[in-house]
C-alpha cells in the first residue's frame, strides 16, 4: 500500500502542468507537529487566507487584425498560461513511522488532485480566450484591441470565479481528502 501511494503521488507531481512548483518545508515526527509546523509555514493566498497549498494562473495573449469587408478580423491570437503552484514539503517523512507516512500520503495525493483542479480551470479559461478571440469582429479596427481586452477580461473574470466556486465546493480539498492529519 505504501508503494502504491508514494508512486501515485510521484506520478502526480511528474504530470503536474505547471510552470513553477515551489516548497515549504514542514517538520515533526507526530501528525501534531507535522500540522503546527504546516500552519506556521503554508503560504497566504491574495485574498488573505492561509491554505496547504496554492496554485496560481496568469493568462496573456496577444494580437493582430486586419481590416476585412464585414469590417475588421482578428488574424492571429497567441494565448499564453503561466502557473505556480507552492506545496508543502515533509522533510522527516523518510524516519517517521509507517502508519503516519501513509496518512500523508493519502493527504498529498488529495492535495495534489485539488491543486490539478486549479490548472484544469486555468486550461479552460486559456480555451476560452483562445476560442473567443477569433470570432470577435468591429466595424472599425481603432476598435479592436478595446473589444479583445474586454472580452478576454471578461473570460477571466468568469473563470476566477469558477475558481472560488472550487474551492467552496471542495472545502479547499478537504472534501476531496486533503485534510492533515
Amino acid at each position: 500500500m505504501k508503494l502504491v501511494l508514494l508512486s501515485a503521488v510521484v506520478g502526480a507531481l511528474h504530470f503536474l502542468p505547471t510552470d513553477r512548483v515551489t516548497y515549504y518545508d514542514v517538520d515533526g515526527r507526530t501528525a501534531g507537529e507535522v500540522r503546527a509546523t504546516m500552519n506556521k509555514r503554508r503560504p497566504t493566498t491574495s485574498g488573505g487566507l492561509r491554505v496547504d497549498a496554492w496554485t496560481t494562473w496568469d493568462i496573456h495573449w496577444r494580437y493582430r487584425y486586419n481590416p476585412a469587408p464585414a469590417g475588421c478580423v482578428v488574424t492571429s491570437l497567441d494565448v499564453t498560461l503561466t502557473t505556480a503552484m507552492t506545496l508543502p514539503r515533509w522533510t522527516a517523512a523518510s524516519t517517521a513511522p509507517v502508519p503516519l507516512r501513509n496518512r500523508w500520503e493519502a493527504y498529498y495525493a488529495a492535495l495534489i488532485e485539488h491543486e490539478r483542479g486549479h490548472l484544469q480551470i486555468a486550461e479552460l479559461a486559456m480555451g476560452a480566450i483562445r476560442e473567443a478571440g477569433p470570432r470577435i469582429t468591429t466595424s472599425e479596427c481603432s476598435e479592436m484591441a478595446t473589444a479583445i481586452d474586454r472580452k478576454g477580461q471578461q473570460l477571466l473574470a468568469e473563470y476566477r470565479k469558477r475558481e472560488v466556486q472550487y474551492d467552496a465546493e471542495t472545502n479547499h480539498g478537504m472534501k476531496q481528502g486533503a485534510k492533515f492529519p
